[in-house]
């Protein structure tokens, strides 16, 4: 689930797919965000087409949705782009297990995004490293 605009759309079958905007408003149903990944059997949820990511978690809809998704569903992972303690708290009490991605790991940026965490009601919290993107040196080795 994105609720960022940028990034899920990319890989979705059908790029203008509403999202939980949409649904948050009440331009579509529940069924109508779900997408598949064209490049597996991942199933995905967008944005939507007015991706104001501290309106649409403050929606009661998309809190039925989310709990929806969580209960169908093993793993449910949501790229909530910046978002505010109240909206990390309501993500909180649906899914109380976090991965915090980091493209850095300096280790008082890295410190306070685990707190903010962990003070917003995450019990258990997981964190991951993005790999830094391969370099021509890198991407020449590999191919040798």
């Amino acid at each position: 689930v994105s609720l960022v605009a940028p990034g899920i759309g990319d890989i979705l079958a059908d790029p203008a797919a509403p999202g939980l905007s949409d649904l948050a408003v009440g331009y579509v149903s529940f069924g109508d965000i779900i997408s598949r990944d064209r490049l597996s059997s991942v199933h995905l949820v967008a944005s939507g087409n007015a991706a104001d990511a501290q309106a649409t978690l403050a929606s009661a809809r998309v809190t039925m949705a989310l709990r929806a998704l969580a209960q169908a569903y093993d793993h449910l992972v949501l790229d909530v782009g910046t978002i505010d303690a109240g909206g990390l708290q309501r993500i909180a009490k649906l899914a109380p297990r976090a991965a915090l991605v980091v493209a850095e790991t300096s280790e008082p940026a890295l410190r306070a995004a685990h707190d903010r965490l962990v003070d917003a009601g995450f019990a258990d919290l997981i964190v991951f490293e993005k790999a830094p993107a391969a370099g021509p040196a890198t991407a020449k080795a590999e191919a040798a």
